[in-house]
This record gives C-alpha cells, sequence and structure tokens, in this order.
C-alpha cells in the first residue's frame, strides 16, 4: 500500500501539471475564474470527499469543473431572482444526480 503512494502523488502531480497546461492554452474567456484542482481539493475536504483511484478522482474533478462553469455561467447571465451554488452534489454528472 506504501509502495502506491508515492505512485499515486506522481500520477496526480502530472495531472495537475497536464491541467495547467491546458488551462493557460485555453481561451481567454475561460480564464476569467479558473476552476482549479486546489478550489476542487477544499470543496472535498468540505464536503468529505475522497475516490478510490486517481483516474476517478480526476473524473470528478472535470465533472466538478464543468458545473461550476454552469453554476458561474447561469449566475453571470442573471435574471433568476436567485442565485446558484456549489453544494455536495457539485461532482457529480446531471445523469447521476437524477438517479439518487
Amino acid at each position: 500500500m506504501a509502495s502506491s503512494s508515492p505512485s499515486r502523488a506522481r500520477t496526480l502531480a502530472l495531472a495537475i501539471v497536464l491541467f495547467l497546461v491546458a488551462s493557460a492554452s485555453a481561451r481567454p474567456s475561460q480564464q476569467d475564474e479558473p476552476v482549479t484542482m486546489v478550489r476542487f481539493r477544499r470543496w472535498m475536504e468540505q464536503h468529505g470527499r475522497s475516490y478510490p483511484t486517481v483516474d476517478e478522482e480526476l473524473r470528478r474533478f472535470e465533472v466538478y469543473r464543468r458545473n461550476v462553469e454552469r453554476i458561474e455561467a447561469t449566475n453571470r447571465a442573471g435574471g433568476l431572482g436567485y442565485t446558484l451554488g456549489e453544494n455536495q452534489f457539485t461532482d457529480l454528472t446531471s445523469e447521476r444526480l437524477s438517479r439518487r
């Protein structure tokens, strides 16, 4: 178990670097308020989330990132009479959420 931890850390570090490189090459409109792995990790801590594998964590990060972008775009558009926000379900796809 201890030997897989350095491997997991290296894989996660590589994924973060790849994400940062991809973010740097994103269109400027996508860089206004980037959803970062740091923000996702804070959300994970706040909601007691952990994932069994690095691959699953990266999949959930991507879902979280897309959901936060949708939340922020909806709030910027305004006119709803309410504001959307993150919650304990922000790492779920709409399909998975509807099955709950």
